[in-house]
């Protein structure tokens, strides 16, 4: 794989912040960080023909979905050769891999969600075993690395709503992808002296605030003129409560033969399965 299109995989790849039990879990108290539960299988519930895979994120939050096939490893390698790589969208990307084998095409799924996601249609449509290289931590051997997906993916699901130590405050869980748009295309023609990108909509849409809530100048407004201290407070809190992806494997250097553990955000390298 060329230089460009690496770059393009490493921007798409790029963790920002699996697999546990994916049974329905049950609605996390409102302080509490739900537990993370142990090797999760992708419900096989047939309710749909074309989407035959359920994966149940939240007690209100289910997603279906479908292996990924020719037609999607045909588009794939047709926007890497008709589009500059190194300046690929995002999102042209995640159209392919995700949007496009998922029913609910408006839904809003945070970094770990897609990710996780991702991990999993990639088992059903691959292999539940991964393979790549990472250098050893302790001598920079480049070391090939295999680990099982079953039994090295850890997700924990999200913990909106959630009350802030912030007097007045909730956090909550973002509903569908158009929230985002809609309030981006509102907040940026509306006056506010500042351009706010996605990531700054997404922090606004989590939060909630006493007796403004439903005004979003006036929420966008209130965040403003709060000291950065509490705003750096209010992001974390936001990213506490937000889901979580990890994929751990243990391994033993070949050269200077010390252990360690790999862990990751997400699948490494994973376009290279689908362009090669």
């Amino acid at each position: 794989m060329d230089t460009n299109t690496q770059a393009a995989i490493d921007k798409m790849l790029d963790p920002q912040k699996s697999i546990d039990k994916m049974t329905e879990a049950k609605k996390p108290e409102v302080q509490d960080k739900p537990e993370v539960q142990d090797k999760p299988e992708v419900q096989e519930k047939v309710t749909s023909i074309k989407y035959p895979f359920i994966l149940t994120l939240k007690e209100d939050k289910e997603v279906h979905f479908r292996m990924w096939n020719g037609k999607t490893k045909r588009k794939l390698k047709k926007l890497f050769k008709t589009s500059d790589a190194d300046n690929l969208p995002i999102e042209d990307i995640l159209n392919i891999l995700l949007y496009d084998v998922i029913q609910e095409k408006d839904i809003y799924l945070s970094t770990s969600e897609q990710q996780y996601l991702l991990t999993l249609i990639y088992k059903e449509s691959i292999s539940d075993k991964i393979e790549f290289s990472d250098d050893c931590e302790h001598c920079n051997t480049s070391q090939n690395i295999k680990a099982n997906i079953n039994t090295s993916t850890k997700f924990t699901p999200n913990s909106f709503p959630k009350v802030s130590t912030k007097p007045g405050i909730k956090f909550v869980d973002i509903k569908t992808k158009s929230e985002i748009n809609n309030i981006f295309d509102f907040v940026n023609k509306s006056g506010i002296d500042s351009d706010y990108d996605i990531e700054e909509i997404e922090q606004i849409l989590h939060i909630q605030i006493d007796d403004i809530s439903d005004d979003i100048i006036k929420t966008v407004n209130y965040i403003e003129e709060l000291s950065v201290g509490d705003i750096n407070e209010i992001t974390k809190e936001i990213k506490d409560a937000s889901a979580n992806l990890v994929i751990s494997t243990s391994r033993k250097c070949t050269s200077c033969q010390k252990k360690s553990i790999f862990r990751t955000e997400e699948i490494p390298n994973l376009l290279d399965y689908l362009l090669e």
